[in-house]
Protein backbone atom coordinates (compact mmCIF):
# COMPACT_ATOMS: atom_id res chain seq x y z
CA UNK A 1 0.00 0.00 0.00
CA UNK A 2 0.68 3.80 -0.06
CA UNK A 3 2.90 5.21 2.73
CA UNK A 4 -0.44 7.12 3.24
CA UNK A 5 -2.79 4.70 3.03
CA UNK A 6 -0.65 2.87 5.89
CA UNK A 7 -1.05 6.00 7.91
CA UNK A 8 -4.80 6.47 7.51
CA UNK A 9 -5.29 2.87 8.46
CA UNK A 10 -2.98 3.21 11.53
CA UNK A 11 -4.84 6.28 12.46
CA UNK A 12 -8.22 4.75 11.92
CA UNK A 13 -7.33 1.79 14.41
CA UNK A 14 -5.77 3.48 16.99
CA UNK A 15 -8.64 6.07 17.63
CA UNK A 16 -11.43 2.79 17.19
CA UNK A 17 -9.61 1.14 19.70
CA UNK A 18 -8.60 3.90 22.18
CA UNK A 19 -12.20 4.58 21.90
CA UNK A 20 -13.40 1.44 22.46
CA UNK A 21 -11.42 0.70 25.12
CA UNK A 22 -12.93 4.14 26.78
CA UNK A 23 -16.54 2.42 26.75
CA UNK A 24 -14.94 0.01 29.17
CA UNK A 25 -12.46 0.80 31.31
CA UNK A 26 -11.87 4.05 33.54
CA UNK A 27 -8.61 4.51 32.52
CA UNK A 28 -6.27 4.02 29.13
CA UNK A 29 -2.56 3.82 28.84
CA UNK A 30 -1.18 4.18 25.07
CA UNK A 31 2.03 2.95 24.39
CA UNK A 32 3.04 3.09 20.05
CA UNK A 33 6.37 1.44 20.75
CA UNK A 34 9.27 2.77 18.52
CA UNK A 35 10.82 0.24 15.92
CA UNK A 36 13.22 -0.20 13.50
CA UNK A 37 11.40 0.11 10.48
CA UNK A 38 10.76 3.64 10.60
CA UNK A 39 11.77 5.24 14.17
CA UNK A 40 9.89 9.08 12.69
CA UNK A 41 6.37 7.47 12.18
CA UNK A 42 5.97 6.42 15.80
CA UNK A 43 7.08 9.75 17.24
CA UNK A 44 4.62 11.28 15.32
CA UNK A 45 1.83 9.25 16.05
CA UNK A 46 2.58 9.28 19.55
CA UNK A 47 2.56 12.97 19.50
CA UNK A 48 -0.82 13.13 17.53
CA UNK A 49 -2.51 10.56 19.76
CA UNK A 50 -1.09 12.65 23.04
CA UNK A 51 -3.09 15.85 21.12
CA UNK A 52 -6.28 14.01 19.95
CA UNK A 53 -7.25 12.83 23.48
CA UNK A 54 -5.19 16.05 25.79
CA UNK A 55 -8.38 16.66 27.29
CA UNK A 56 -9.30 13.09 28.59
CA UNK A 57 -8.15 12.58 31.49
CA UNK A 58 -8.92 8.86 31.14
CA UNK A 59 -6.23 8.41 28.23
CA UNK A 60 -2.81 8.82 28.86
CA UNK A 61 -0.70 8.36 25.92
CA UNK A 62 3.67 7.56 26.70
CA UNK A 63 5.70 10.32 25.41
CA UNK A 64 8.88 8.66 25.95
CA UNK A 65 11.03 9.11 22.90
CA UNK A 66 13.12 6.41 24.68
CA UNK A 67 12.86 3.27 23.28
CA UNK A 68 11.77 0.92 26.65
CA UNK A 69 8.27 1.73 27.98
CA UNK A 70 7.36 0.74 31.48
CA UNK A 71 3.92 1.40 33.17
CA UNK A 72 2.53 -0.13 36.87
CA UNK A 73 -1.18 -1.90 37.27
CA UNK A 74 -1.03 -2.06 40.49
CA UNK A 75 1.40 -4.67 41.45
CA UNK A 76 2.70 -5.66 38.19
CA UNK A 77 4.88 -3.89 35.89
CA UNK A 78 4.66 -3.88 32.45
CA UNK A 79 7.53 -3.54 30.07
CA UNK A 80 7.75 -2.83 26.13
CA UNK A 81 10.81 -3.18 23.97
CA UNK A 82 10.43 -3.91 20.24
CA UNK A 83 13.20 -5.82 20.51
CA UNK A 84 15.49 -4.16 17.72
CA UNK A 85 18.18 -2.55 20.46
CA UNK A 86 18.45 -5.09 23.02
CA UNK A 87 18.30 -8.94 23.12
CA UNK A 88 15.38 -10.13 25.16
CA UNK A 89 18.03 -12.39 27.63
CA UNK A 90 19.52 -8.91 28.72
CA UNK A 91 16.01 -7.22 29.41
CA UNK A 92 14.79 -8.22 32.64
CA UNK A 93 18.31 -6.36 34.21
CA UNK A 94 18.04 -3.70 31.93
CA UNK A 95 14.71 -2.96 33.26
CA UNK A 96 15.40 -3.41 36.70
CA UNK A 97 18.03 -0.92 36.51
CA UNK A 98 16.58 1.99 34.57
CA UNK A 99 13.37 1.93 36.76
CA UNK A 100 14.06 0.56 39.67
CA UNK A 101 11.70 2.28 42.25
CA UNK A 102 8.88 0.30 39.54
CA UNK A 103 11.06 -2.48 40.07
CA UNK A 104 10.96 -2.50 43.64
CA UNK A 105 7.18 -1.34 43.69
CA UNK A 106 6.13 -4.57 41.46
CA UNK A 107 5.82 -8.37 42.17
CA UNK A 108 4.89 -9.26 38.71
CA UNK A 109 7.29 -7.96 35.90
CA UNK A 110 6.34 -8.83 32.54
CA UNK A 111 8.22 -7.30 29.04
CA UNK A 112 6.99 -7.66 25.82
CA UNK A 113 9.03 -7.52 22.79
CA UNK A 114 8.25 -8.20 18.70
CA UNK A 115 11.06 -7.47 16.16
CA UNK A 116 12.30 -11.14 15.14
CA UNK A 117 8.04 -11.90 14.37
CA UNK A 118 8.33 -15.22 15.92
CA UNK A 119 6.74 -16.31 19.29
CA UNK A 120 9.34 -17.02 22.34
CA UNK A 121 8.81 -16.98 26.32
CA UNK A 122 11.53 -16.41 28.48
CA UNK A 123 10.72 -16.48 32.45
CA UNK A 124 14.23 -14.31 33.92
CA UNK A 125 14.95 -14.38 37.55
CA UNK A 126 12.16 -11.21 37.78
CA UNK A 127 10.33 -10.82 34.91
CA UNK A 128 8.88 -12.94 31.93
CA UNK A 129 9.66 -11.91 28.27
CA UNK A 130 7.90 -12.59 25.80
CA UNK A 131 8.58 -11.94 22.57
CA UNK A 132 5.34 -11.93 19.97
CA UNK A 133 4.68 -13.41 16.70
CA UNK A 134 3.40 -11.17 14.08
CA UNK A 135 -0.15 -10.77 12.22
CA UNK A 136 1.75 -9.37 9.30
CA UNK A 137 2.22 -11.77 6.09
CA UNK A 138 5.40 -13.28 5.06
CA UNK A 139 7.27 -10.16 3.19
CA UNK A 140 10.01 -10.66 0.14
CA UNK A 141 12.46 -10.41 3.56
CA UNK A 142 11.05 -13.02 4.73
CA UNK A 143 10.45 -15.23 2.04
CA UNK A 144 14.45 -14.76 0.84
CA UNK A 145 15.55 -15.45 4.47
CA UNK A 146 13.33 -18.52 5.06
CA UNK A 147 11.33 -17.41 8.35
CA UNK A 148 8.39 -18.85 8.64
CA UNK A 149 6.53 -18.23 11.89
CA UNK A 150 2.77 -18.61 12.84
CA UNK A 151 0.82 -15.40 12.55
CA UNK A 152 -0.63 -14.29 15.31
CA UNK A 153 -1.87 -11.54 18.13
CA UNK A 154 -1.93 -12.08 21.41
CA UNK A 155 -4.21 -10.36 23.90
CA UNK A 156 -2.78 -10.68 27.63
CA UNK A 157 -5.02 -9.59 31.01
CA UNK A 158 -3.48 -8.29 34.03
CA UNK A 159 -4.49 -8.44 37.37
CA UNK A 160 -3.54 -5.05 39.21
CA UNK A 161 -3.18 -7.35 42.23
CA UNK A 162 -2.41 -11.21 40.86
CA UNK A 163 -0.41 -10.96 37.85
CA UNK A 164 -1.15 -12.36 34.63
CA UNK A 165 -4.64 -13.86 34.65
CA UNK A 166 -5.20 -14.63 31.07
CA UNK A 167 -4.46 -14.57 26.91
CA UNK A 168 -6.49 -14.92 24.26
CA UNK A 169 -4.82 -15.73 20.92
CA UNK A 170 -5.94 -14.59 17.36
CA UNK A 171 -4.81 -16.27 13.86
CA UNK A 172 -5.91 -14.38 10.75
CA UNK A 173 -7.32 -18.00 10.01
CA UNK A 174 -9.59 -17.76 13.26
CA UNK A 175 -11.05 -14.28 11.48
CA UNK A 176 -14.88 -13.59 10.03
CA UNK A 177 -13.69 -10.89 7.60
CA UNK A 178 -17.13 -10.41 6.40
CA UNK A 179 -17.60 -9.12 10.25
CA UNK A 180 -14.16 -7.22 10.48
CA UNK A 181 -14.43 -5.00 7.33
CA UNK A 182 -17.54 -3.35 7.84
CA UNK A 183 -15.79 -1.69 10.27
CA UNK A 184 -13.22 0.13 8.49
CA UNK A 185 -16.21 1.84 6.44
Amino acid sequence: ARFGEIVDAAIFVVRRLIDLLLMHHEEVHVVIAEGNHDIVSSLILRKLFGALYEAEPRVTVNASEVPYYVYQHGRVMLAIHHGHLKKNESLPLFFAAKFPEMWGATKWRYCSTGHRHHEQLIEAPGMKVRQHATLAAPDAHAARGGWLSERQAVCETFHADRGKIGEVVVTPEALDLDEVLPLAA
